[in-house]
């Protein structure tokens, strides 16, 4: 699936400032995260994150959330302004609201894998803002 996507928007992929990680990165913060350290100043992971090439000069991450096991909700993370910006197609059945608390575990644990990748521990590990967006696109009307 990720081929045809590359073969059908050739630009996106030949942007060094963007990657396209899918949805399979966003639920392995779920599989690997082992636990908050005791000192409350960071999270655990696992091993399984290496295989992200995520370097430096990385600006966007897309990728997607799963939401009520029905519905996915595309998600834009901006690593240099430090946001999350959602995309609510179901406009219909989720409120923006409702979506917050599905994106809110991401916007905290996102700065501290940001820093597991780059190795560097002087890094703000503070919460990442959040922002829903529903308006602008068309709207699913059914799921």
């Amino acid at each position: 699936m990720l081929k045809l996507r590359q073969i059908n928007n050739p630009d996106l992929f030949l942007n060094k400032t963007a990657l396209v990680v899918g949805v399979k990165f966003l639920e392995e913060i779920d599989e690997f995260y082992d636990e908050f350290l005791d000192d409350k100043k960071g999270f655990q992971f696992g091993a399984g994150f290496d295989k992200y090439n995520i370097e430096k000069n990385i600006n966007f991450l897309y990728s997607a959330i799963a939401v009520a096991e029905k519905y996915w909700l595309g998600v834009v993370i901006n690593l240099e302004k430090r946001n999350i910006t959602a995309f609510n197609c179901a406009a219909m059945k989720f409120t923006d609201a409702s979506l917050v608390p599905y994106v809110n575990a991401y916007a905290m644990a996102l700065p501290f894998m940001i820093r597991y990748f780059f190795k560097d521990v002087s890094m703000d590990t503070s919460k990442f803002s959040i922002k829903i967006v529903s308006e602008g696109f068309p709207q699913v009307t059914s799921l």
